[in-house]
C-alpha cells in the first residue's frame, strides 16, 4: 500500500475512533440525565421583561407587524427592544413601537415571548400569534380596536381550549394553518373574522350588519351566528 493511502486510512480510522468517543460521552451523559435541554429562556437572542411579574393584561400599541410566541416565560428579542417602548400601568403592561419603522420586513421573526392566558388589546397593530411548543393552550383573550389578530399553525400547530376575540373599529381575526380550537366566541363591529384551514370547535359569533364573516362551508352549519340590528 503506497504512504500516501496509509496516511488517508490513518486520518480516516482516527476520526471514526473520535466520532464513536464523542457518541459513547453523549448516551453515558443522556443515561445519567446529565445533559441540558434547549429552552426558549435559554436563547441568547433573547432577554428577560422587566416589569412583567403580576401583569394580567398585555396591549400592544402601533406596531403594524410583528409576532408573539406564546411561550411560559416573558422574553423580548434583544434585536428589536430598541425600537419598542414597554410601559406598566397597573396590571398593564404597555408595549408600543417607538419610531416609524418597516416592522413588515420583520413580521415572521418573533419579537416577543408570551404567556397566552392573559388578556391581549391591539389597538392599530398587527400581530401574529404563534406556539413555540406543541401544548394545549387553555384560555387566549383578544380585544381589537383597528387591530389585526392572526393565529397561525404553520409552523408549530396551535391547540387552544378557548378563543375569545372583540374585534372593534374595523379590525380582522384570522385563523390559518393547523389550529385547532374548541370553543371559540367573537363578537364583531364593523370588523371581520376568517377561518381557513383551522378546525374550531364550537363557534359562537355576534355581529352587527356591517361586518364580515368567511367560514368553511361545513362550518356555517354548526357556527351560531347573531346578527344584532343596533350600530
Amino acid at each position: 500500500m503506497k504512504k500516501s493511502n496509509k496516511l488517508l486510512l490513518g486520518g480516516f480510522l482516527t476520526l471514526l475512533l473520535a466520532i464513536a468517543a464523542v457518541q459513547i460521552t453523549l448516551s453515558a451523559r443522556y443515561k445519567s440525565g446529565n445533559y441540558t435541554l434547549y429552552t426558549v429562556d435559554r436563547d441568547p437572542a433573547f432577554e428577560a421583561i422587566e416589569g412583567f411579574s403580576g401583569a394580567r393584561t398585555i396591549k400592544v400599541e402601533n406596531i403594524s407587524s410583528a409576532s408573539i410566541a406564546f411561550s411560559d416565560v416573558p422574553l423580548v428579542s434583544k434585536q428589536y427592544k430598541h425600537l419598542l417602548e414597554l410601559v406598566r400601568d397597573g396590571e398593564t403592561l404597555v408595549i408600543r413601537g417607538k419610531y416609524k419603522f418597516n416592522w413588515d420586513d420583520s413580521s415572521d421573526q418573533v419579537i416577543l415571548y408570551l404567556p397566552a392566558n392573559l388578556s391581549y388589546t391591539l389597538k392599530n397593530s398587527t400581530i401574529i400569534f404563534r406556539s413555540v411548543k406543541l401544548s394545549q393552550i387553555t384560555n387566549v383573550d383578544v380585544n381589537l380596536q383597528n387591530g389585526n389578530a392572526i393565529f397561525s399553525g404553520t409552523r408549530v400547530p396551535m391547540s387552544l381550549d378557548n378563543l375569545k376575540i372583540v374585534a372593534l373599529q374595523n379590525s380582522n381575526a384570522s385563523l390559518i394553518g393547523n389550529t385547532t380550537i374548541k370553543n371559540m366566541d367573537v363578537q364583531l363591529s364593523n370588523s371581520s373574522v376568517s377561518v381557513n384551514e383551522a378546525t374550531p370547535g364550537n363557534i359562537s359569533i355576534i355581529t352587527d350588519s356591517i361586518s364580515r364573516i368567511s367560514l368553511p362551508y361545513k362550518l356555517f352549519s354548526t357556527a351560531k351566528i347573531t346578527t344584532t340590528t343596533g350600530q
